[in-house]
């Protein structure tokens, strides 16, 4: 598996999106791949507060082009921050007059955002997405779960803070499961081009499966050399030690299974994706 596609979600001209951007430029550098830049169009009709109910039809009709206005502004901030970002990483626009050997596009849509992304990523290889620790907005988590669950992708969570390019040092959260296996594959790409990887495998005794030295040795097969490191939660939670391990090995990258339980049970019980993407500094490359 390599990684031709990659799809980064724009929003607007935010600091997080332009990170998000500079991640999604670069990993396309790394492995010559076309990046899709996708805005998402809001629908006033259909997003108008209820508080229109008995407003006049020309207070509803002005409303409305206030609204819509100021998606088009919205959706102007974020085309200049993609053309701005493709421009510095010296990527012609599809269908440009170049010799480069890639490229890049974009691609505005109206819908629910949720769908519309999951639809859009489930012919990328991968999904790029800001990940602002402070702005867990019900709309970012939609998206988040839609492209987990719904497009067969991996996500990379990219943190609105400063930081290096994802990949060099790289952290794998193995709890022997199905998920973790999957995330493993699916970061196959980033993992034979790491320099250092490491291995966490939480002590809980939850799950059984094969052990981190039997992934050690798998991805031995594929050239790939990793430390493995046990980690005893004691009074930490999986999360909260699984990140400290990774903060202190100064990794740039964690690799992990997303929601092994539901959703809801993770929001309302607690879990480690939800408290990962609580806490999490670093970038995330997330699997379902």
């Amino acid at each position: 598996m390599t990684i031709r596609s990659v799809l980064v979600l724009v929003e607007d001209e935010t600091a997080g999106v332009r990170r998000a951007l500079e991640d999604g430029f670069e990993l396309a550098r790394r492995f010559s791949a076309h990046v899709t830049g996708l805005h998402i169009k809001s629908e006033p009709l259909t997003s108008l507060p209820y508080i229109t109910e008995g407003m006049s039809p020309m207070a509803v009709e002005g409303l409305v082009d206030s609204l819509r206005q100021r998606d088009v502004e919205r959706a102007s901030r974020a085309r200049s921050a993609f053309d701005g970002v493709a421009d510095r990483f010296g990527f012609p626009r599809e269908g440009a007059t170049s010799d480069a050997t890639v490229r890049a596009s974009w691609v505005e849509a109206a819908g629910p955002e949720g769908i519309v992304v999951s639809e859009r990523a489930r012919l990328s290889d991968l999904v790029v997405l800001c990940h602002a620790i402070e702005d867990q907005t019900d709309s970012a988590r939609e998206i988040l779960d839609a492209t987990l669950f719904d497009s067969g992708a991996p996500v990379l969570l990219t943190p609105a803070a400063e930081h290096g390019t994802p990949g060099s040092r790289i952290g794998i959260g193995w709890n022997k499961g199905t998920l973790a296996a999957r995330a493993v594959r699916n970061a196959l790409p980033f993992l034979v081009q790491a320099d250092d990887i490491v291995i966490f495998q939480i002590e809980t005794g939850a799950k059984s499966g094969p052990a981190a030295e039997d992934l050690a040795a798998f991805l031995a097969l594929h050239g790939v050399s990793t430390e493995v490191r046990r980690l005893i939660p004691d009074r930490m939670s999986v999360a909260e030690r699984l990140l400290t391990e990774a903060a202190k090995a100064e990794l740039d990258l964690l690799v992990m299974g997303a929601y092994s339980h539901s959703r809801l049970a993770q929001m309302v019980l607690g879990g480690v994706t939800h408290e990962v993407l609580s806490r999490a500094e670093l970038p995330i490359l997330m699997s379902h």
